[in-house]
C-alpha cells in the first residue's frame, strides 16, 4: 500500500516515514502542499496522510484542487485540538477520516489500513463517516452491489438464504458500515410488521456498536417504511441542543469524550476561558444535569453524558449513523 505523508514538520515526516516503512507500507513524503499536489498528479497513492495546516497552501486547498483534477485517493486529515471545524470541512470535501495530534502509532496504522481498502462512493453523503469494515446484505449478487456502489465488501450476506436481519448483528462491530439493499424483498418474504420489528432492533444495535448503516431504496414502499422508522427515533437532539447552547459546555463535553478523566487544571489549559470561576460554573451545571461527575481523579462523563457527547460530536461532524438514498 502506497502512502503519502504531507506535513511541514520535517522531523515528524522522517519519524512517520521510518515507522510506516517498518509496518510494511511504501512511503513518500512532502513538506509543502504544492509539492504534494504535484506528486498526487504524477503518482498513484492509496492513502494520503495530510496535515491541514501547511505554510504555502492549506490541506483543504490540496484536497479541493486534486479532486478537481480527478485524482482518486483516500485522504486522512491530521488536525490539532480545537480544529474540529476544519476537519468537518475536509470530510465534506471527501476526506475519509481524521485524527488529532498527538496520536498513537498503532492507531494510525489501523486507520491507514482501513482507508486503503476503501474506494470512493458515489454520493458525497457517504463521506460523512469512515467506512471501516464493509458488510453488504442483499438478495442481489455481491458483484452487482459492489459495481453499483463502487466498493469492495469485506463480507456478504445473501438475504435469499437468510431472511433474519437479527443474524446480521454478529457481523457488525465499531466503525463498520452495513449496506442493505433489498428491503422490498424482505417485505414480500416476512411482511411489513416483522420487517419493521427486525429493522428497529437492527438500528438500535447499530447505534450501540457505533457502526453505520446505508440502506439503498429501490422502490417507494422501501422509502416509506424507512421514513416511518426514522420518524420514531428519539435521538435526544432537542435536549442536547438546549443543554449545549453554551460553547464552553460544548467544548467540555467534547474534551472529556476525547480524553476521558481530566483534572481541573488540565481542563483550564485546554479551554480558553477568562476566569476560573466561569469554568467552575459550567462544570457545576453539567454535574447538576448528571452529564459529568467529579471523581478523585478529576472530571469524567457519566454514561448519559457520554451518550449526549456522542450525539453532539456526530452532529458537529455530520456523522449520520443511518443514511438511505433512493434509486428511483
Amino acid at each position: 500500500m502506497r502512502v503519502l505523508v504531507v506535513d511541514d514538520n520535517t522531523t515528524f515526516l522522517m519519524q512517520m516515514k521510518k515507522f510506516l516503512l517498518l509496518k510494511g507500507f511504501e512511503v513518500d513524503t512532502s513538506a509543502r502542499g504544492k509539492e504534494a499536489m504535484e506528486k498526487l498528479q504524477r503518482e498513484r497513492y492509496d492513502v494520503v496522510l495530510l496535515d491541514l495546516k501547511m505554510p504555502d497552501i492549506s490541506g483543504l486547498e490540496v484536497i479541493k484542487e486534486v479532486k478537481k483534477k480527478g485524482v482518486k485517493t483516500n485522504f486522512i486529515v491530521v488536525t490539532g485540538y480545537g480544529e474540529v471545524e476544519s476537519a468537518v470541512e475536509a470530510m465534506k470535501l471527501g476526506a475519509v477520516d481524521y485524527i488529532q495530534k498527538p496520536f498513537d502509532g498503532e492507531n494510525i496504522v489501523k486507520i491507514i489500513e482501513r482507508a486503503g481498502k476503501r474506494k470512493a462512493l458515489p454520493s458525497p453523503e457517504y463521506h460523512a463517516f469512515g467506512m471501516g469494515k464493509v458488510v453488504i446484505a442483499s438478495y442481489e449478487p455481491k458483484e452487482n452491489i459492489e459495481k453499483e456502489l463502487d466498493l469492495i465488501a469485506d463480507e456478504y450476506i445473501d438475504l435469499k438464504k437468510d431472511h433474519e436481519l437479527s443474524h446480521i448483528i454478529d457481523k457488525i462491530d465499531a466503525d463498520s458500515t452495513l449496506i442493505i439493499s433489498g428491503i422490498s424483498f424482505l417485505l414480500k418474504m416476512l411482511g411489513e410488521e416483522k420487517v419493521k420489528r427486525e429493522m428497529r432492533k437492527l438500528l438500535q444495535e447499530i447505534e450501540k456498536r457505533e457502526a453505520n448503516v446505508v440502506i439503498v431504496c429501490g422502490m417507494e414502499e422501501e422509502k416509506k417504511l424507512l421514513d416511518e422508522l426514522c420518524a420514531e427515533e428519539d435521538t435526544g437532539i432537542e435536549e442536547m441542543l438546549e443543554i449545549c447552547k453554551s460553547p464552553i459546555r460544548r467544548k467540555l463535553l467534547h474534551l472529556l469524550r476525547m480524553h476521558g478523566t481530566l483534572g481541573y487544571s488540565e481542563i483550564m489549559k485546554e479551554i480558553d476561558v477568562e476566569y476560573s470561576s466561569k469554568l467552575a460554573f459550567h462544570l457545576k451545571k453539567l454535574c447538576n444535569l448528571k452529564l459529568v461527575e467529579k471523581t478523585k481523579d478529576g472530571y469524567v462523563l457519566t454514561p448519559y453524558g457520554q451518550h449526549l457527547a456522542n450525539i453532539l460530536d456526530a452532529f458537529v461532524m455530520k456523522k449520520k449513523r443511518i443514511i438511505y438514498f433512493c434509486k428511483f
